[in-house]
This record gives C-alpha cells, structure tokens and sequence, in this order.
C-alpha cells in the first residue's frame, strides 16, 4: 500500500495505490482516492497479459493507460521470469535489458547484483521512462520479496511522474 502523488500534464491526482497478489498469481493495481473513488484498476497476469477492469473517464485515454500499463510492468518487472535478453556493464552498473516489442526494459543493479538502483525503460535512442525506487537501508534488494520503501517514476517524453511512498499498516 503506497501514498500516491501523480502529475500529469499539469493535473495533479494523490491517493492511494494498492499492488495485491492475487490467489491465481496475478497482480492487480488499484489507484483511488482516500475515501475510496477509483481512479483506476489494472490486472497484470504472469503470462504477461493485461486487463483494464476500471479508468475514470478523464483519465481513459489511450496514450495515459497505456503509459500507465509500461511504468506498473517495469516496476513489478512483468517480463523477467527469464534471462535477461541484453547485458552490459558501464561505471560499476550493471544493466540487464529485456525487449519488450521496439522498447528495452533495463534494470540497473550493482557490480555484485545485490541491489537494484532503478529501472529505465527506452527505445533504441533515448530513454523514455526512470523509475528509482528505494529503501531505507541505501539499496533495494530485489531477491528479498519486499516492497520498496518509494518509488519515483518519470516520464522522459512528456509531463508524467508518480510518486510512491509506502505506507506501514
């Protein structure tokens, strides 16, 4: 359970966002208000599949769920059950690409593989999405089955960034 804070086109939406595992293994993303009125509802399956069970109307454009479906897939890493398909090593990162259709998810972890920096997302030329996420111990370690404590992702190619930060229940 995360405190949102989204920007978009110079809208600014805040609330709740909800990552749930669900019984059949998939995974479903519930934006709303504090008081419960649903922004959006998204459901990521494992074999890559992607459900829209709800979009207010405002936000029901093409273009905004379809960002919205890249940044959940690249955070939840959707897609690297299996080796990465490109790997390179630059200033004591290592970066591990999975092809996503004419776009390249990369995770950045370090030298050892311990921790994951971020996540970008691009095309052959430019990024086009950063997602950082962090912990309060300096380093996310992916491996350990834990949220990270925030996550800041922003939209390289236009005016969209969300901002998450965990909540303790």
């Amino acid at each position: 359970l995360y405190k949102a804070q989204v920007e978009v086109v110079g809208k600014n939406l805040s609330g709740l966002l909800l990552v749930k595992t669900m019984e059949d293994s998939t995974r479903r993303v519930v934006f709303s208000t504090e008081t419960g009125v649903k922004f959006f509802d998204f459901e990521f399956g494992r074999d890559g599949g992607f459900k829209q069970h709800f979009v207010m109307k405002q936000l029901d454009k093409k273009m905004v769920v379809e960002a919205l479906r890249n940044d959940f897939d690249l955070v939840l890493m959707n897609g690297t059950g299996r080796g990465a398909d490109r790997l390179a090593q630059r200033e004591g990162l290592r970066y591990h690409g999975f092809v996503r259709g004419r776009k390249t998810a990369w995770y950045l972890t370090d030298a050892d593989c311990s921790r994951l920096l971020r996540a970008e997302l691009g095309s052959a030329r430019k990024i086009l999405v950063e997602a950082e996420l962090f912990a309060k111990s300096g380093g996310w370690a992916a491996g350990a089955g834990l949220a990270p404590d925030s996550i800041s992702i922003r939209h390289h190619n236009f005016n969209f960034s969300i901002t998450l930060k965990k909540l303790d229940r």
